[in-house]
């Protein structure tokens, strides 16, 4: 697996760039939203699918929300402090739209975000949403687990250069390059 630079993307970017994996991987069957009306759903289904394990079907709605932390990386554990209080932040919106029954409680809720989620980070995270989402089954993608699907997706890991690593910089300049010229500047 390759590590990608989920950073060097903004909270737009990064929402799009899950969307988009979503869609990669359940088509039609995942319903975009986004942006600031989105009630907490950032994609959405109310069907079900194959996900999080593409062998077992699980019964919806699924919910599916982004959590960006800027300078991740840089940030070392502050970066799961950041994301923790992002999510305590969702967990008390999500209390209101629930007691205003302008919500679907899902029976998945995927949390994806660009912060390494060890498992203390996945337990802390839990902890935050059972208390308002007590029957649902969470989950935590972090960037291992987007990597790993980006990995699978080719076309969506160029469509955005500015997260590639080495690996992937060489094979765009491979595939760019002309072979025979490639060839010739290589010849002795």
């Amino acid at each position: 697996m390759a590590d990608y630079n989920l950073d060097s993307l903004g909270w737009f970017q990064f929402e799009h760039l899950c969307q988009t994996l979503l869609r990669a991987g359940h088509g039609a069957a995942i319903e975009i939203w986004g942006g600031s009306s989105d009630r907490g759903r950032d994609a959405y289904s109310p069907s079900p699918l194959r996900f999080p394990d593409p062998q077992v079907t699980n019964q919806g709605p699924f919910i599916f929300q982004a959590k960006f932390v800027s300078n991740s990386i840089y940030l070392g554990d502050k970066a799961a402090t950041s994301l923790k209080k992002a999510v305590r932040a969702e967990a008390a919106e999500i209390r209101k739209r629930i007691g205003l029954k302008a919500w679907t409680k899902p029976r998945v809720y995927a949390l994806m975000s660009n912060v390494v989620a060890n498992e203390a980070l996945r337990t802390d995270i839990q902890d935050i949403l059972r208390p308002v989402l007590p029957d649902a089954k969470i989950l935590i993608l972090g960037s291992r687990e987007l990597s790993r699907d980006l990995d699978r997706f080719e076309s969506i890991r160029t469509a955005y250069p500015q997260i590639l690593g080495l690996t992937d910089l060489r094979t765009l300049i491979s595939d760019a390059v002309n072979t025979d010229v490639r060839n010739r500047s290589t010849m002795s």
